[in-house]
């Protein structure tokens, strides 16, 4: 009770001053970048194909034929970023629309002097009109930071400060603000709200519309101390959102989030992250990306459908640990109407190199007499762009052979060399990139040197901006038991960026599956050394993708 009493005085001193107009509004705004929870997950399709969404004679859109300052003021932050990314003014149009009600008086509600609201005027679960959101204010106050860097019209600046005192208000007093059991503060998409109490999503949406504001507001040094208990808050309180696998939406109803919030979260942590530079929320990031593994979308408009911020990885025959889904070809052999080779093997043609087989092969003979190198040449049903080949080697062969690439963009054209940049292997895996090309008949001559053998499993036809490839790759490791009163582990990783492994332990494995990844349990350097918490450990091993040969050999404890 006493901590309730101290966060709400607390509250109570930071907005009770009189409005403050003078705060001085630096010129710089290189700090306004996308708003990425929005600008990375959803196009204007979502608002303007959606035949549930529309609009009215004012351009402001709708759904259900009602108007909602949520969905108002995230389709006006897409309209924002569209137009700063295109040039296209109809964007700026719609998003000055929108601006138009959140700067009409008969659409926000005057709550005190120093106070106003954008409410909703519907029921929703157990509240009832007119009610008040957390993330609704927060970003209306995005939405509004935007308009005055497009117009510098000093009329916004007091609507902005008013949404941060009613977003900064105890909750008991009509405002938004309140307490977490671990006593920090908590901005409300749902104030009062016993079915959706403490909404994480709308939480760290808040923080990033407080964030904005002290940048605008670089005096408001009250706001500032606010946003930085925010973040505290949000550090002490996420781990109870957490099961180890997936996130709950609230702490009400506690209720799974949906596929959307799972991946949605994800770019918010990331975002929070960005804009905080606290390696906390990287690590946190770092483990909600592999909870969002394989978790497809379908809504219009969306752009992260088929997302997967992580993939796990599987050992190979070769002994590493790979990316377990096949980012190896764009084109597969239903795609090709006709394949061809020269002075191949019998039996080892081109066709194996797109089987998806790896027992089977394709083996070119090396032959000083013949007028031109072996090739494999495919005629492909339709065009195919395309600016990366990979080779998966059945032996080590790798530098047995280089290889020559054609293509024709249609069966009439003549055909055209491509200018292949720096290859680089890994293993048993050569790739070779070039800059797009669109081809209809793609041919791979093969120089090979004297007295080799080459046996090639599986050609990759790759397109780096369609297939999609994951930032991270994983591995969950066994249940490992510990015998010795310290423990140490160690892996090798191949060609991969920064590698983060995470660790729990308990002293049963029925206690240890039940227990969660937590950001603060990791370290990020190999071999670790450490005290013995547990008879059992087990490791979540995070590796940022370089590119897609990139992977781990077995983790190893001891």
């Amino acid at each position: 009770m006493i901590r309730k009493k101290r966060l709400l005085a607390f509250s109570l001193l930071l907005v009770s001053l009189p409005l403050i107009l003078d705060f001085k509004v630096p010129d710089n705004f290189s700090w306004l970048g996308e708003f990425a929870p929005l600008s990375e997950t959803i196009t204007v399709d979502h608002w303007e194909k959606d035949p549930k969404i529309t609009f009215d004679e004012n351009g402001w859109v709708q759904v259900s034929k009602k108007t909602n300052p949520v969905t108002l003021s995230q389709y006006a932050l897409v309209c924002f970023d569209t137009y700063r990314r295109t040039g296209d003014t109809k964007y700026k149009t719609s998003f000055l629309n929108q601006v138009k009600f959140l700067m009409s008086p008969t659409q926000y509600k005057e709550l005190a002097k120093d106070r106003i609201g954008y409410p909703y005027n519907f029921a929703f679960h157990d509240l009832k009109p007119d009610w008040y959101s957390g993330l609704a204010q927060a970003e209306a106050i995005c939405v509004l930071i935007r308009y005055y860097y497009l117009t510098k019209d000093d009329k916004v600046l007091p609507l902005i400060i008013k949404l941060r005192n009613e977003m900064l208000w105890p909750i008991d007093d009509g405002g938004l603000l309140a307490q977490t059991p671990e006593g920090g503060p908590w901005i409300e998409e749902y104030p009062n709200s016993k079915q959706n109490k403490h909404v994480l999503n709308g939480f760290m949406i808040s923080i990033m519309g407080l964030y904005e504001y002290t940048k605008l507001f670089p005096d408001d040094h009250a706001a500032k101390k606010m946003y930085d208990a925010c973040l505290v808050s949000l550090k002490n309180s996420v781990g109870s959102y957490d099961t180890g696998s997936w996130l709950q939406y609230d702490r009400g109803s506690k209720s799974a989030c949906s596929n959307w919030y799972m991946k949605a979260q994800v770019i918010e942590m990331k975002t929070i992250y960005n804009i905080t530079k606290d390696p906390f929320f990287y690590r946190q990031h770092l483990i909600w990306s592999t909870y969002a593994y394989n978790k497809p979308l379908n809504f219009i408009g969306c752009m992260i459908n088929e997302t997967n911020f992580a993939i796990p990885m599987k050992l190979a025959t070769d002994g590493w640990y790979k990316p377990s889904i096949d980012y190896s070809s764009v084109v597969s052999s239903s795609d090709v109407s006709r394949s061809g080779q020269q002075a191949v093997f019998p039996n080892h043609g081109a066709a194996m190199l797109l089987d998806k087989a790896p027992a089977t092969y394709f083996q070119p003979m090396y032959n000083d007499t013949m007028n031109m190198d072996p090739y494999a040449e495919y005629t492909f049903k339709k065009p195919i762009s395309f600016d990366r080949l990979a080779f998966t080697n059945l032996r080590d062969t790798c530098a047995a052979y280089s290889i020559s690439i054609s293509y024709k963009a249609d069966s009439l054209s003549k055909w055209k060399e491509v200018s292949v940049k720096k290859k680089f292997t890994m293993g048993r895996e050569t790739y070779y990139p070039f800059n797009e090309v669109t081809a209809t008949v793609l041919r791979v001559s093969f120089e090979m040197k004297k007295n080799t053998i080459v046996m090639i499993a599986e050609m990759g036809i790759q397109n780096s901006k369609k297939t999609n490839q994951a930032e991270f790759m994983y591995n969950i490791s066994d249940i490992l038991p510990v015998t010795a009163p310290r423990v140490n582990f160690s892996l090798e990783s191949r060609d991969a960026g920064d590698m983060t492994i995470f660790y729990k332990y308990a002293n049963t494995k029925a206690d240890i599956t039940k227990a969660k990844w937590d950001a603060n349990n990791y370290n990020d350097t190999v071999p670790l050394d450490a005290d013995v918490c547990g008879n059992f450990y087990q490791f979540l091993v995070v590796l940022k993708t370089k590119n897609p040969g990139a992977g781990m050999k077995s983790l190893k404890l001891r």
